[in-house]
């Protein structure tokens, strides 16, 4: 609920905004026993109806999305009004079950998107194919028809080196199943992002675009620059103008001079590469803390997901009131 309110607002305050999962929204785990599969379905369709309502663009299909199995994979996709997306999970016919790749258009861009995995689990009714196969198949492609992609990416550092190492004409890769919280990251010439983990965050990507096929600048990296920056520049300033004995004797004025500079320097190559960015990208993360209002209709499936649960159960949720 939480993730809804905070999407509502970004949606009143943006020109457009384009929602996807790069995977492993549905299951929180790969295996799970009988009760806990029943459990773990009523969350995973209360999920998808809660996304529904929110206005989901795309979601790219990771391994724990086929803990019940690819059939019942299949009826989540239906019941969606979103596209499920995988360029390299094929069933056991080997045939993709869903699109490879799409494109949508927001605030006048043509956005193609497109997922893989990882080869990070196989099942009697599915498996994932290597990646750099499928990628090469379906991204020049796209990169032809659209202004922009954006690789919906569940996999390992491994992978996405190879991804980096590759000259696909992939512009912004969003990648889940990593475990380390980043923000952002470089890969290679591609603009990286890895997302936040088990909804506790919402990962969000400003897109401006002002000429169409200019470079994509990162903006994240040099603003954290400059803040990182005018934080030492304060403490020095202040260094340099205190004339206690005590901290003239420590610093060398002259060498806390020539530190001063060359921040100052380093202050104005940030804030230049900031200015000659035509087409740009910058991330900040949404941590849904308590201070977001839960979104009533969101609210109510989630009470009526969490009853359905505990009647599967009804010998826990006599011992959880006696408790």
């Amino acid at each position: 609920p939480r993730k809804a309110t905070a999407l509502k607002q970004l949606r009143n305050e943006a020109t457009d905004v384009l929602l996807v999962d790069a995977g492993d929204l549905f299951f929180a785990e790969p295996r799970l026993g009988p009760l806990a599969l029943e459990k773990g379905k009523i969350r995973a369709e209360t999920i998808l109806k809660a996304f529904n309502l929110t206005g989901m663009d795309a979601v790219n299909v990771g391994e724990r999305d086929l803990t019940a199995g690819m059939d019942y994979v299949k009826e989540l996709a239906a019941g969606a009004d979103f596209p499920f997306l995988s360029a390299n999970l094929v069933d056991a016919g080997d045939a993709h079950p869903f699109a490879r790749s799409m494109t949508v258009r927001k605030a006048g861009l043509d956005i193609g998107l497109a997922g893989v995995s990882s080869i990070l689990g196989t099942g009697d009714d599915h498996r994932f194919t290597d990646i750099m196969p499928a990628l090469d198949e379906v991204i020049p492609d796209l990169a032809a028809k659209t202004d922009m992609v954006v690789l919906l990416f569940h996999g390992t550092n491994r992978d996405r080196a190879r991804i980096a190492a590759s000259d696909l004409p992939i512009d912004v890769i969003l990648q889940s199943h990593d475990r380390k919280v980043t923000r952002y990251d470089k890969a290679g010439g591609i603009i990286t992002y890895v997302l936040g983990i088990e909804g506790r965050s919402l990962d969000v990507i400003d897109v401006a675009i002002t000429r169409k096929g200019a470079a994509l600048v990162d903006l994240t990296v040099p603003k954290k620059k400059l803040v990182n920056v005018d934080r030492t520049l304060t403490r020095l300033e202040g260094l340099s103008k205190d004339s206690r004995p005590s901290v003239t004797a420590y610093q060398n004025k002259q060498n806390l001079e020539a530190g001063l500079n060359k921040l100052r320097e380093r202050r104005a190559a940030a804030q230049a590469e900031i200015d000659a960015a035509t087409n740009t990208v910058e991330a900040s993360r949404i941590v849904l803390k308590a201070t977001f209002a839960d979104q009533l209709e969101i609210q109510n499936l989630v009470q009526a997901a969490i009853a359905a649960q505990a009647a599967l159960d009804p010998a826990a949720a006599v011992n959880t009131a006696d408790n």
